[in-house]
């Protein structure tokens, strides 16, 4: 990890939010080794840049690239969960849901896909319908890549948090 300074750096100042007074950091590290120390990082400062590897095997991501192929995002869908607002009942309620985990067991995951995708399982309630909508939509996208892959089929239990959203 790195400390940049800046009084030593020249850059633009993307959030109204920025605190000059704050260190700035620029953290080079693997996907879930690091979400521990990123929820303290927050405390500490919010000017934090994070570069992150797409190399990621593990889980829900080597079953979306098995069957779809791009690039493995697993870590980057966690670090952003980590970084998402906490701030109100609703980022909560969509933060739950993006970083919820499908049982082990396959026809149980497919069943709660199928819920989540059709806007009827309980992690939707604390989510309004704009937001709601709008993540059924690349929900609905990524299931209709899926089903046109007639000579793989994607097994749910592996695919176990929704790195979808993000692919």
């Amino acid at each position: 990890m790195a400390t940049l300074r800046s009084s030593s750096l020249n850059h633009c100042r993307c959030s109204s939010n920025s605190n000059p007074n704050q260190p700035s950091l620029l953290v080079f590290s693997g996907g879930t080794a690091f979400n521990g120390l990123v929820e303290e990082l927050k405390n500490f400062t919010t000017r934090v840049a994070h570069v992150l590897p797409v190399s990621d095997d593990g889980g829900s991501t080597a079953e979306i690239v098995r069957v779809l192929g791009g690039p493995a995002v697993g870590d980057i869908r966690s670090r952003c969960l980590r970084l998402s607002d906490q701030s109100s009942a609703e980022a909560l309620a969509v933060r739950r849901l993006l970083g919820h985990r499908l049982p082990l067991d396959a026809p149980l995951a497919k069943s709660e896909w199928y819920d989540i995708v059709e806007g009827q399982h309980l992690l939707w309630n604390g989510v309004s319908k704009p937001y709601r909508e709008t993540i059924r939509a690349f929900l609905a996208y990524f299931q209709n890549q899926i089903l046109r892959r007639s000579d793989e089929s994607f097994c749910f239990s592996n695919g176990r948090d929704l790195n979808i959203i993000f692919e």
